[in-house]
């Protein structure tokens, strides 16, 4: 926790006591922290860096542009990069949205992705930042590496024999049309409150494929969700876009959606055994198997990356 005399201008810049109470809260994935201040009836989340401001100062830029944008953005009540810290609106329990809420959050991640790409050069962070091969080839080696190599034990001249399908993927995914993209678009980050859907964690933002944060939100390994439901809210999500005049073919679509899932299963597979076997985060280690069953299933749907399934 911070020194308390750092925080004290902080607190009183975000209109709270100086020696308001707090309280630390669980961490997620990251390696930022958090705690719930509180001022009698009031509250407020604290957010803190581990020695670096890098990702506070990017949530900081685009909270603004989203906000400015309308969209349900945490508040922003003080900010101190020197700490660093922010302190912002307590949005509540985050808690995994009901499957009932699900259409009105499709729906609001078609926004997210056509009317946050309409002044996207506001935003120099997510701008200036593509979700290219690089990037989507990243995690395929991230997989590779926590889960093939160091959780699975498998050598590293077999795991060799799926280089030339990684690349194909990263490459069939950075030609897809870019908007913007919040990289994270899952359960823990989203929530529902009064018909609002409210977005967390966007700090990692990239202009990316629509496709990609659709993946993200749809084969979650913290929500179960049918197939028959799955392609539901995919349709949704078509007609969302094409009510915003955003040209979508449904059948490219449709299949594209599925290859990001492909990246997004590895990439989430690999963060969840760095986490929980290296970041001693035992929490993550029970999301490795339904990871493993989307992967598998969408694997063996496409035909794709011969052999891959037999390693998972």
């Amino acid at each position: 926790m911070i020194n308390r005399k750092l925080l004290a201008r902080l607190f009183e810049s975000a209109g709270f006591p100086a020696d308001a109470v707090i309280e630390q809260l669980p961490g997620a994935g990251s390696d930022r922290q958090f705690a719930r201040v509180y001022d009698g009836s009031h509250t407020a989340i604290l957010m803190f860096g581990t020695g670096h401001g890098a990702a506070l100062d990017d949530w900081l830029a685009i909270q603004l542009y989203l906000s400015s944008l309308g969209f349900g953005v945490p508040r922003v009540y003080a900010s101190n990069s020197s700490i660093p810290a922010l302190v912002v609106e307590d949005i509540g329990e985050m808690r995994p949205p009901k499957l009932s809420e699900y259409q009105l959050i499709v729906r609001e991640l078609a926004r997210l992705a056509v009317i946050g790409s309409k002044e996207i050069g506001k935003c120099r962070v997510v701008a200036d930042r593509p979700f290219d091969s690089d990037a989507f080839r990243w995690e395929s080696q991230y997989f590779s590496e926590r889960y093939l190599l160091e959780y699975k034990g498998i050598s590293q001249n077999k795991i060799e024999k799926f280089t030339v399908g990684f690349d194909a993927l990263a490459e069939r995914l950075a030609g897809l049309t870019k908007a913007f993209c919040h990289r994270d678009f899952q359960s823990s980050n989203i929530a529902v409150r009064d018909s609002k859907v409210r977005i967390i964690d966007f700090q990692s933002a990239k202009l990316g494929p629509p496709e990609y944060d659709l993946a993200s939100l749809l084969w979650d390994s913290r929500v179960d969700i049918q197939e028959d439901t799955r392609n539901e809210l995919i349709g949704e999500y078509i007609d969302a876009m094409r009510e915003l005049d955003y040209p979508v073919d449904a059948g490219e679509f449709k299949e594209n959606v599925q290859f990001a899932a492909i990246s997004r299963m590895m990439q989430a597979l690999g963060a969840y055994c760095f986490l929980s076997n290296v970041k001693g985060k035992r929490k993550f280690i029970t999301l490795i198997k339904p990871a493993e069953i989307r992967l598998r299933e969408l694997l063996n749907k496409l035909d794709y990356i011969s052999g891959l399934t037999d390693y998972i």
